[in-house]
């Protein structure tokens, strides 16, 4: 596959001493000038892409796929292992032209349905812009932290980032069609610091609806001060 990069902003200097390799000893590799070019987030609309340098990923993809994992190259081709739904997420570069990053992206979105079918993996090609955010990190400054709220519905929320990828909800209702009861709800989530959320909501019958957007608010303490919703027109 002929890829086009741009290497203005990488630097590989050559002192030219006798003692040096020549020829193609000198020049990196595919994988080299993508590993190095690739790191940060990418956007495309509400969607996003993140690469950290320790080799962490996370995306956004559709309205059904949010994904992270550990992250590999080998010459254009980006493998990213998810732990959590136990699913590979493929992304071969067709290029990286100053800040835009164009990719063939195979990924598993979330079945509608639950986990009951495997799920099934789409291609499509993305384009993404860069952005000056930070890449996400797996052992970011959510975890351990806890939010509570009075929910319009009706009840009481504990929300604890338990993980770097999972939110343990806790419901306390007050009506008598729930009897006071407590319900334990978990989410598969990606934070993208320092203010956003993406999880996966389904409802109370495993039903999935899409993923759902966050954001937070941080107090100079470092614990959280506010969550709300927001939505994005896709």
């Amino acid at each position: 596959m002929y890829i086009v990069l741009s290497l203005t902003a990488l630097a590989f200097a050559s002192c030219g001493s006798s003692d040096e390799p020549s020829g193609e000893e000198n020049h990196p590799s595919e994988s080299e000038i993508i590993s190095q070019k690739i790191v940060g987030v990418w956007k495309n609309g509400a969607y996003f892409v993140s690469f950290s340098k320790e080799h962490f990923n996370s995306a956004f993809l559709n309205s059904q796929t949010i994904d992270e994992g550990t992250y590999s190259v080998n010459k254009d081709t980006i493998l990213v292992n998810n732990s959590f739904r136990g699913v590979q997420t493929k992304y071969v570069i067709k290029s990286i032209i100053d800040s835009t990053l164009t990719c063939e992206v195979t990924y598993h979105p979330f079945n509608i349905r639950g986990y009951s079918d495997a799920p099934k993996a789409e291609t499509k090609v993305m384009t993404f812009k860069q952005t000056k955010d930070k890449p996400c990190v797996k052992e970011h400054n959510l975890i351990g932290k806890t939010y509570e709220a009075r929910y319009w519905a009706g009840y009481d929320g504990r929300c604890t980032f338990s993980q770097y990828n999972i939110m343990d909800f806790y419901r306390t209702w007050f009506d008598k069609k729930h009897a006071h009861t407590t319900d334990h709800l978990t989410r598969y989530y990606v934070y993208l610091s320092p203010e956003y959320i993406y999880f996966i909501q389904w409802t109370d019958g495993g039903i999935m609806w899409d993923v759902q957007h966050l954001k937070v608010k941080l107090n100079s303490d470092g614990q959280i001060s506010d969550i709300e919703e927001f939505t994005y027109d896709y």
